[in-house]
């Protein structure tokens, strides 16, 4: 599948929250162009491994610092632009997660630390191997992302009014936060419902974020002023959805989108962040900690989206485009995720049944993150 919904490019550095989802490979969409991949912020030189993040936010403001779609995430994969098989049907019953063979990092400790929020403008004095530790064993790795009984959403059709998108979102975006304030809830963390602003490309919307960290078919999570703008052609996995399916292609979408902020407010983004700085892009642990955390994101998303009521959830013929590789891209090096480990992850979600420790990808086998 494409790595996540983003133009072609690695992840780029949007240089202050917008964190690194991983490749985005270049996606022709009929009619629009770029479409649903892992959507990088702007690229920018890499960040030191060491950074004095007080200083930096101060001269910058908008610190790269959850460079997740960036410097280190599957940024959006893009979706490419196919027939699927109309006979190629995913098993839609949730399954118990299997436990992986084997772990290819360090066992963790018999007892973890209690997981503790940080500032992006901490500077780091952790080790990679307990920021990796952290992320391994951190809340997004337990507990269930609870059902969601009902969302009346508005109807929705592929092309829609800028006014149609606006209403769609603005109630999808309540829905699915609802679920995770729900589970953040449960371990004491909070949670703030981002505001949606959809707008028309370029006529970019004034935010904290800076103009040229926006891109025309990929949304932008400012958590900066927490406030998710979509451009009126993003939201690309509808327009290979059939029509009925559209509203759950729309919510597919949505719910990656929301992984930005869900972990910029847990600050697991920063921990991410964090681990990634002590290692050049070159190196194996770099590349493996990218492909680690945008497969859990897209894990995560695609748990939530089985999370909404029945008649909203991805049905068979969608689920098919998001369990077939040609669906997506690999990216470029260093950022890269194989189509296979995306398929793999992406199913993991659609069949965790909610159980959010399905998507662990840190104390996941090698072949399972390399394909």
């Amino acid at each position: 599948m494409s790595q996540g919904p983003g133009p072609a490019g690695p992840p780029q550095n949007h240089g202050d929250d917008h964190w690194q989802q991983g490749p985005q490979a270049p996606y022709t969409n009929p009619g629009q162009g770029p479409g649903w991949g892992q959507t990088p912020p702007p690229s920018g030189p890499p960040a030191p491994k060491k950074r004095p993040w007080l200083l930096i936010a101060g001269a910058l403001g908008c610190v790269a610092l959850l460079v997740l779609v960036v410097a280190g995430g599957i940024g959006f994969l893009a979706w490419r632009s196919w027939s699927p098989s109309p006979t190629a049907g995913p098993e839609t019953t949730a399954s118990a997660p299997t436990e992986p063979s084997e772990s290819v990092s360090a066992p963790s400790p018999a007892e973890p630390t209690t997981f503790q929020p940080i500032s992006p403008i901490d500077e780091n004095t952790r080790s990679a191997e307990e920021n990796r530790e952290v992320l391994a064993t951190s809340p997004m790795t337990a507990g269930g992302i609870p059902a969601i009984g009902s969302c009346e959403l508005p109807a929705i059709t592929a092309g829609p009014t800028q006014e149609a998108l606006q209403a769609f979102l603005e109630v999808g975006t309540g829905c699915i936060s609802g679920a995770w304030g729900s589970l953040l809830g449960q371990k004491n963390l909070s949670w703030s419902t981002p505001d949606v602003v959809v707008y028309t490309w370029p006529d970019v919307p004034d935010s904290s974020c800076a103009p040229n960290t926006f891109q025309q078919y990929e949304p932008r999570m400012c958590n900066l002023d927490n406030t998710l703008y979509w451009p009126l052609e993003a939201g690309n996995l509808a327009t290979h959805a059939a029509p009925e399916d559209v509203p759950s292609a729309y919510l597919v979408d949505l719910a990656h989108s929301l992984m930005n902020p869900l972990t910029w407010q847990t600050s697991i983004a920063v921990y991410y962040q964090n681990y990634l700085d002590d290692f050049e892009e070159s190196d194996p642990q770099w590349r493996d900690g990218y492909r680690r955390f945008n497969l859990q994101m897209r894990c995560l998303s695609s748990a939530t989206s089985m999370q909404l009521p029945a008649e909203l959830r991805p049905s068979e013929a969608l689920q098919a485009i998001m369990l077939d590789e040609r669906t997506w891209t690999v990216g470029d090096e260093p950022r890269s995720i194989p189509s296979s480990s995306m398929v793999t992850w992406v199913r993991t979600g659609l069949d965790s049944g909610g159980d959010v420790s399905a998507c662990n990808t840190w104390n996941a086998p090698s072949y399972d993150i390399d394909g």
